[in-house]
């Protein structure tokens, strides 16, 4: 489940319409979130408010059972008022759970008005750990429409203090460039003087954001695919990957996902597959195998969400066409076709009907038509009443052949609370041990 400031962050991304989608560091993320959730450990409870559209702040105590208490405090500002916040009273549970992304590219880039041209907005998070006195920071500038700047820094005490050095820095720059068509990072990681450069390119899109789309052509399909590159200065480390991804609809409206990932220095592969097989479960598969070494190893897990019980449980078969496209013609006997226009007339032609191939051929392409409108909107049905459906908890399942470990987490409501519990259950002994379990705890206002 998502913490509060990284809600926020996503609030703000919706806000300005910048899609994390579209990069190459998210193309794994509907298999991530569910065979590499993170289980949480001890007790964790936050509480966070908000004294205006632009400011936001959490304080938030843990224990691991260490017998020692921590804590933090987190601040968040940004510039632009985020209209579509919610309080954890009010929040749809697929805002703040990972779970399978619908992955839609945009036709077109986005570019700013007259107006947005002087509000090219940016944030800032700042968070302190208690006792450490550690502290994490952020910073988010958008330069242009399609274009932003990232730092990140943190400071955090040295394991190994000298009289000169008792605390670490670390500073990230992240230049990221988000176009419908294709994606860039420059990265730069001063710890070790790491140099990345990651790059994601969409195909299947229209060459020409101008131009209107067609029926046809709606993003049902989208092949994407990507690499990146890193470089070491300090210790002369090179580093590479590539990854490419599949998304589609099934017949039945239903989003997969498939990926495929390459590391050819560490000679390993692997491939996913995701598909939301209805309104409430999402199944999801991975493979890895290493040239190397020949070791493989097969992951799958799944997620069932729930509704409450006196929730509309909503259809998961798909919406019948509007009347006006039923009504696009209409069949006669003899298997001959009259438009709505014709049929009106009642006109009744005397010529031979040598136009019987062109009248196949009209029909054809009326069938064609239907066909593209049924499925945009067996789709688009789908997914709205995936972002819809009144949800109330979510149950995360993943076991992998080699580990011979199984993993459960339950995210869900309570009240005005967001919860998240979990465990790790080890079964290579005689009886199964339990390596882990957590409990964090939610509030905002």
């Amino acid at each position: 489940m998502l913490e509060y400031m990284e809600y926020l962050e996503q609030c703000f991304a919706k806000n300005s319409q910048w899609d994390y989608n579209n990069l190459y560091e998210h193309v794994l993320d509907s298999s991530a979130s569910i065979l590499q959730f993170k289980i949480p450990h001890g007790f964790k409870f936050s509480v966070s408010s908000s004294s205006s559209p632009y400011n936001y702040n959490s304080i938030s105590f843990e224990n691991r059972g260490k017998g020692r208490l921590n804590g933090s405090l987190a601040y968040f500002y940004t510039t632009q008022e985020l209209s579509n916040y919610k309080t954890s009273k009010n929040i749809p549970l697929q805002d703040v759970i990972d779970s399978y992304r619908l992955v839609n590219i945009p036709k077109n880039d986005r570019s700013y008005t007259d107006n947005e041209e002087s509000k090219r907005p940016w944030l800032l998070y700042g968070r302190m750990y208690l006792p450490s006195q550690s502290m994490e920071a952020m910073a988010i500038k958008r330069l242009t429409a399609n274009t932003q700047l990232m730092l990140k820094g943190v400071n955090i005490l040295n394991p190994t203090p000298t009289p000169f050095n008792n605390k670490l820095t670390s500073l990230s720059f992240y230049l990221q460039s988000n176009y419908y068509k294709w994606s860039r990072e420059a990265i730069f990681l001063s710890s070790d003087a790491l140099f990345g450069l990651r790059f994601l390119y969409n195909f299947g899109n229209s060459t020409n954001p101008q131009c209107t789309p067609s029926i046809d052509s709606n993003n049902i399909s989208t092949l994407s695919l990507g690499t990146e590159l890193w470089y070491g200065a300090m210790n002369m480390t090179p580093g590479l990957s590539t990854t490419l991804r599949y998304t589609s609809f099934s017949v039945t409206g239903n989003p997969l996902t498939f990926t495929l990932a390459c590391n050819p220095i560490l000679g390993s592969v692997s491939t996913t597959y995701s598909i939301k097989t209805n309104v409430f479960t999402t199944l999801c598969s991975k493979f890895d195998f290493n040239f190397y070494s020949y070791e493989s190893d097969l992951t799958i897990g799944c997620d069932l969400w729930r509704f409450g019980n006196n929730a509309d449980v909503p259809d998961s078969n798909p919406t019948p066409l509007p009347s006006k496209e039923r009504e696009l013609f209409i069949p006669l006997h003899d298997h001959q076709l009259v438009f709505p226009e014709q049929e009106k007339a009642k006109t009744i032609s005397n010529e031979p009907k040598d136009y019987e191939s062109d009248l196949l051929l009209k029909f054809l392409e009326i069938q064609g038509i239907k066909t593209a409108r049924q499925s945009v909107a067996t789709i688009n049905n789908f997914t709205q009443k995936i972002k819809n459906a009144p949800f109330t908890s979510a149950l995360k399942l993943n076991t992998s052949l080699k580990n011979h470990t199984v993993n459960l987490m339950w995210e869900g409501k309570y009240n005005d609370f967001l919860l998240s519990t979990g465990c790790s259950l080890n079964l290579d002994l005689k009886r199964p041990n339990v390596d882990g379990f957590g409990l964090q705890i939610q509030y905002s206002s």
